[in-house]
This record gives C-alpha cells, structure tokens and sequence, in this order.
C-alpha cells in the first residue's frame, strides 16, 4: 500500500514536471515567432 501511494506520487510529480517542461520549451520556441509576427503585425 505504501509502495502504491509512493508510486502513484512520483507518477503524478514526473506528469507535472514533464508538462511543465513541455511549456517551458513551448514558450521559448513560440517567443520570439510571436514576436516577429507582432512585429510584422504592429
């Protein structure tokens, strides 16, 4: 029972950390597109 709750933690933190990752690197590659556009835009 303990090993399950253990588990199902690390699975919920490395979920987080992983989404969390993916957003980071979503925003640093959608940066600077974005500003280009606003650039082109504004």
């Amino acid at each position: 029972m303990c090993y399950f709750v253990y588990s199902c933690f690390f699975w919920f933190s490395f979920k987080a950390h992983f989404s969390a990752r993916i957003r980071a690197f979503l925003v640093v590659f959608f940066f600077p597109f974005l500003m280009s556009t606003g650039a082109v835009f504004f």
